[in-house]
């Protein structure tokens, strides 16, 4: 069978988007299509009424930044870790603090004991799962990415830490287009539109009122504490 069925879907810059459904409902499928990575066998992905093509899919799939559930993290400093694959005589010192600034992660890097030069250690190990996604953000900031797409990104956060890091989002979203894929209650409750997602079709996209009000599956969703 298909993978995905007869979908149409609009995702706008100034919303925070998110991608809901149960394991194998097609979100991460739905993802590598919006990505450029899986072609559809029929219809079309529009990049601003564009059709996505070969001659525009590279300059497409470099203006997003994708951070998956675990950002990898260089044993390196914060400089290099922000400015990520950019010799380090041409990284732009200004343009990494103004990314971190973005991201919400200058705090705690000034805090570090050589700041911008601070080394993260071995796959980051200084940091925590919060202060690691920052630095991911950060990271696609730096790039100057038009579209951002997070896997899970709070599945690894407390509570506390969820609710900032969706803030967070909110915040960048009037900047950069931003698509959530998620099944934490915390975090769906945090976006402006939800997609549900059941066996490879949109069940339903709408705002989290209308669909909690309205919506018998994406209630009982929100009822489980977590879904996986």
């Amino acid at each position: 069978g298909k993978a995905l069925d007869d979908i149409n879907l609009m995702f706008k810059s100034g919303e925070l988007n998110t991608i809901a459904g149960h394991s194998g409902s097609g979100k991460s499928t739905l993802v590598d299509v919006v990505l450029g990575l899986l072609k559809p066998e029929e219809g079309r992905v529009l990049i601003n009424g564009e059709v996505l093509t070969e001659n525009i899919l590279a300059s497409y799939q470099k203006s997003i930044g994708y951070l998956p559930q675990q950002v990898f993290v260089l044993d390196d400093s914060v400089i290099a870790n922000v400015a990520f694959g950019i010799p380090k005589e041409q990284i732009n010192r200004e343009k990494v603090v103004e990314a971190l600034t973005k991201a919400n992660a200058i705090g705690f890097v000034n805090a570090l004991h050589s700041g911008l030069d601070s080394n993260l250690g071995q796959d980051g190990k200084l940091l925590s799962g919060g202060q690691r996604q920052r630095i991911g953000i950060a990271r696609c900031l730096y790039r100057d990415t038009k579209m951002l797409i997070l896997d899970e990104p709070t599945s690894a956060l407390d509570i506390e830490s969820e609710f900032e890091f969706m803030t967070l989002l909110g915040e960048l979203k009037s900047e950069i287009l931003t698509i959530v894929i998620s099944h934490r209650p915390a975090a769906i409750k945090c976006s402006d539109i939800i997609t549900l997602m059941e066996q490879g079709s949109v069940s339903v996209s709408d705002t989290y009122a209308v669909l909690i009000e309205s919506n018998t599956s994406f209630k009982s969703m929100m009822a489980k504490s977590s879904v996986n």
